[in-house]
């Protein structure tokens, strides 16, 4: 547009000079106020022009396209013909930056909402934000850029492949636990759960005779439920050198929890915190709490500044001693880790190691009771008949 409107004005000088009337040096003279007017109109537009995300949160799954919505509002009289919003995302994992860029018309006092799908191959949590937006005039003979900083994020959640699984250690439910439930009642005297009023058919055993005393009326004692999950999954994101590595881990550490879920098997998930680099054990019920613990330990990961989980959870002995079977991931285990599970817990190892090989002969890996290479590229082949 540029180049025809240099035309133009080199058409309408040419025509003055030929022509030296009224009708001519009109002409020129417009041609000549034209980009002045449409350069004020711009500047009045930039005022009013924003940009922000209609959503700061969004949850996908890996190589599944999502979208990413951003409003555009225009609060002046004026028609924007383009609005190009220069957006900015990275995974927090290896903090590769990626540039998407993206146009949309504003039409006066409006609000506009454009959609670009994304499509991330890697599990993580994506930051995305809108560095900046450039506004152009109606021939686009100028532009004004302006500067804003929104920021929103996707969580990419890990693959979960098929399991077919033959579970024996979730049968031993007599163990000894010192952790209970917080949100249901049990039978262990040992560790009050909550005090209610009395009802008809309760266990007059579990009166509460000395508070009751007091209010006059009978208070019930509700027992806690000890919490008996005897599987324990390890996920360890420090050994994970790239984001096919991290995809893996998280992977089948997903695929084993969705399957033990559904089958109304209890289990617990090892992460760490960031904040201080110990160990947390989350325990999985639901769908939801296995959502809640993906989303968090995404949200935690990075490449270059995480702490070794192994050895975290190991110095951990009294919840350690809980379980029957620990599942340590890793693709890059040393000996002192496995050592150090295996000394604070007398519960079955079994290691998963994700590699690029499976053929490729590996280590014995004596300290652990069980070894299962896992290929980078297909998670599930060797998760079919994993003995929980």
């Amino acid at each position: 547009m540029r180049i025809l409107y240099i035309l133009l004005l080199a058409g309408a000088a040419v025509f003055y000079l030929l022509y030296s009337d009224n009708l001519s040096f009109v002409t020129l003279i417009m041609l000549m106020v034209f980009p002045a007017i449409l350069f004020i109109l711009l500047l009045i537009t930039s005022i009013g022009i924003s940009a922000e995300f209609e959503d700061e949160h969004i949850i996908a799954e890996k190589g599944r396209p999502f979208s990413m919505n951003v409003k555009v509002r225009n609060r002046t009289f004026l028609p924007i013909s383009n609005v190009r919003i220069y957006v900015r995302y990275s995974n927090r994992f290896d903090g590769k930056i990626y540039k998407r860029i993206v146009n949309i018309p504003a039409s006066s006092k409006s609000c506009e909402t454009v959609s670009f799908n994304m499509n991330y191959a890697h599990c993580g949590v994506v930051d995305i934000e809108i560095k900046k937006v450039v506004i152009f005039d109606l021939i686009k003979l100028f532009r004004i850029p302006k500067r804003i900083l929104k920021t929103a994020y996707a969580t990419v959640l890990p693959e979960a492949v098929p399991v077919t699984a033959e579970v024996t250690s979730c049968a031993d439910t007599d163990m000894d636990s010192d952790t209970f439930y917080s949100d249901r009642p049990g039978d262990d005297p040992s560790e009050v759960f909550d005090l209610r009023e009395y009802y008809d058919g309760d266990n007059l055993n579990r009166v509460h005779w000395k508070l009751s005393s007091r209010n006059d009326e009978l208070i019930i004692r509700e027992f806690s439920k000890p919490y008996t999950s005897t599987i324990l999954i390890l996920p360890e994101i420090s050994d994970c050198h790239s984001e096919n590595e991290a995809d893996a881990v998280l992977g089948i550490m997903n695929s084993i929890a969705v399957y033990l879920v559904e089958q109304g098997i209890e289990l617990t998930v090892g992460r760490v915190l960031p904040q201080d680099g110990g160990a947390v054990f989350e325990k999985i019920q639901h769908s939801e709490d296995l959502l809640y613990f993906c989303c968090s330990i995404l949200e935690d990961m990075r490449a270059d500044s995480m702490t070794k989980l192994a050895d975290n959870a190991a110095s951990s002995e009294n919840t350690m001693k809980i379980y029957s079977h620990i599942i340590y991931i890793s693709p890059d285990c040393d000996i002192d880790s496995l050592s150090a599970i295996k000394n604070a817990s007398s519960a079955r190892l079994t290691y998963i190691q994700p590699v690029s090989d499976v053929k490729q002969k590996r280590n014995a890996f004596s300290e652990a009771d069980e070894y299962i290479p896992v290929s980078l590229s297909d998670i599930g082949s060797e998760l079919l008949n994993i003995n929980l």
